[in-house]
């Protein structure tokens, strides 16, 4: 069985996205782009629970399915995936592990994408 283990943004993390960004990734035309997004909160091939992320003494990157790096690192007391802090760790699921995120993890590309459209946007007011 293939074990995968998903990073999972609560609802409110979408709200954190510039405006448009969601609405964005959810048209047909940018069904590619929504895969890159989504698969870039799984990372397969052996069950990363709270306490193994810990043992493996953070900071480490690991490899996620949509193929760029994540970096596990430890603020305080909090373990966080990239930027996003692991609300609730080790939710078992049949065939792997959730954790729920407080962000939204946009790979490199994706989130320069962000940023370039967040700077487009305050131009756009700031005009």
């Amino acid at each position: 069985m293939f074990v995968v283990n998903v990073f999972a943004p609560i609802d409110a993390a979408f709200n954190k996205l510039p405006s448009g960004t969601l609405d964005n990734l959810l048209k047909p035309e940018n069904r590619l782009l929504f895969i890159t997004v989504l698969t870039y909160h799984v990372i397969g091939g052996r069950e990363y629970t709270s306490t193994r992320l810990l043992v493996t003494k953070p900071p480490f990157n690991l490899t996620t399915l949509e193929g760029n790096t994540t970096s596990i690192t430890l603020s305080g007391n909090n373990l966080k995936i990239n930027d996003a802090i692991i609300i609730i760790a080790d939710v078992l699921a049949t065939n792997g592990i959730i954790h729920v995120l407080d962000t939204v993890l946009l790979p490199p590309s994706r989130q320069q994408d962000a940023d370039q459209q967040t700077i487009y946007l305050c131009i756009m007011v700031i005009s």
